[in-house]
């Protein structure tokens, strides 16, 4: 199964959790109006609008403001901001290159980026 939001929203969602090889297992939960990706109860990602938002912190804010990506908002003035970014659209069409960042947001997501 490649890693995409369609599937992730249909298939993963109602299973409560998937593998993506070589990914490995996470689960799933419905949060904020989507679907969050979980490692170990933390989320990492999540599903929504049909677009794949990741957990970024200071060791990996720089990739996506580079890109010009947008920060995940919500409320009425989008003035309340979570820490996770838009994944780019060549990141997400590119499996090999998702499962990376993926990675690298499953470890932020747990605290072992230092």
């Amino acid at each position: 199964m490649a890693l995409r939001s369609p599937q992730l929203d249909d298939q993963c969602a109602l299973e409560g959790g998937c593998t993506v090889e070589p990914l490995g297992s996470f689960e799933t939960k419905s949060m904020f109006g989507g679907v969050a990706l979980l490692s170990e109860g933390s989320a990492f990602a999540k599903i929504k609008h049909g677009k794949v938002w990741l957990k970024v912190d200071d060791s990996n804010r720089e990739d996506f403001t580079r890109l010009g990506m947008q920060q995940y908002t919500y409320g009425k003035d989008g003035s309340r901001r979570l820490n996770f970014f838009e994944a780019p659209v060549e990141v997400v069409e590119d499996q090999d290159e998702l499962v990376e960042w993926a990675r690298r947001t499953m470890k932020i997501a747990l605290g072992k980026t230092r």
